[in-house]
């Protein structure tokens, strides 16, 4: 039945909301935040060293299929190459023009199985076109029940799930 959400699903879910709630009581302090780095980097198979200022108050870390470690901070979204050490920085539109960040506070990340950035913030649901470098947004205006989201996940048939202030929801 396509409603039935697998085992896998819920506990990959519950891991990150319960990583959520850990996060987002106290943001990750610097030395949590190089731990949650260099974890993410071993993970890739990459090896990178941090050396960058943004990500000192940063709620989530991931590293995506092609092996970019991103970091998402209460002042924008930061896309880290490993190799290059370089370090590109997505931050809200002023004004806000309709493809940027509408919010700089990130909260979570997801990379889902078409190679594009979900990115929940404090204003909305941001989905990042890694081939554009462009931003679709969804809020309450678009049907969420909540734009503040903690949380994110893909299920096994494509589907982007997400904890909201008002419960959980598929978009």
């Amino acid at each position: 039945d396509s409603d039935i959400v697998t085992k896998k699903f819920e506990d990959g879910f519950r891991t990150r909301l319960l990583y959520h709630h850990v996060v987002t009581d106290e943001v990750l302090n610097k030395k949590s935040f190089e731990y949650a780095f260099r974890d993410a980097s071993r993970l890739s198979g990459k090896t990178a060293e941090l050396n960058i200022k943004s990500t000192a108050s940063s709620y989530d870390v991931m590293v995506d299929k092609d092996g970019f470690i991103w970091a998402g901070t209460l002042n924008g979204l930061n896309k880290i190459n490993p190799n290059s050490k370089k370090v590109k920085r997505f931050l809200r539109e002023i004004p806000y023009e309709g493809s940027g960040l509408i919010s700089n506070e990130i909260l979570c990340m997801l990379e889902d199985s078409k190679n594009n950035i979900w990115v929940g913030t404090s204003n909305g649901l941001h989905k990042l076109s890694k081939n554009t470098e462009k931003f679709t947004i969804f809020t309450q205006d678009n049907g969420l029940p909540n734009n503040l989201i903690y949380s994110l996940q893909e299920d096994n048939k494509g589907r982007i799930w997400m904890s909201t202030n008002w419960g959980i929801a598929q978009l």
